[in-house]
C-alpha cells in the first residue's frame, strides 16, 4: 500500500520554461493548499516569460514579481528539493533526477 505524504513535489520540464511549465507550476502552487509544490525548470530557459502568460497572470491575479526563467541543472544537484513527479511538457531526453519521482511523458504533436 502507498504511503500518503503530507508533501508532494512536482517538477514541470519545458524546453524554453516561458509559458506551459511556468503556467503549470503558478496553478499548482496556487490550488496546492500546502501538500503540492510545483518547480519548473528549462532545458534552454529564455531568461523571460511569454507575452501571453504574462497577460493571463495579470488577468487572473497571479504574482508574477518573482517568475522568470530557470535552467533545469540546478534541480539536479543534492541542494533541490527531492521530486515525487516529473512532468515531461517538452518530450526531450531529461536527465536523471535524485531520488525516484514518477516520471510523466506529455505526448507530442
Amino acid at each position: 500500500m502507498m504511503k500518503i505524504k503530507e508533501k508532494y513535489n512536482f517538477l514541470f520540464l519545458c524546453t524554453g520554461n516561458l509559458a506551459r511549465s511556468i503556467i503549470a507550476e503558478s496553478l499548482l502552487n496556487r490550488i496546492g493548499n500546502g501538500r503540492f509544490f510545483a518547480y519548473r525548470p528549462g532545458s534552454n530557459p529564455t531568461g523571460r516569460i511569454h507575452t501571453c502568460t504574462n497577460k493571463l497572470f495579470k488577468k487572473y491575479n497571479f504574482n508574477i514579481s518573482e517568475i522568470r526563467s530557470k535552467n533545469w541543472d540546478k534541480f539536479g544537484s543534492g541542494k533541490a528539493p527531492q521530486m515525487d513527479y516529473v512532468v515531461n511538457a517538452a518530450g526531450e531526453a531529461c536527465p536523471i533526477w535524485l531520488g525516484a519521482p514518477i516520471k510523466l511523458q506529455c505526448p507530442r504533436k
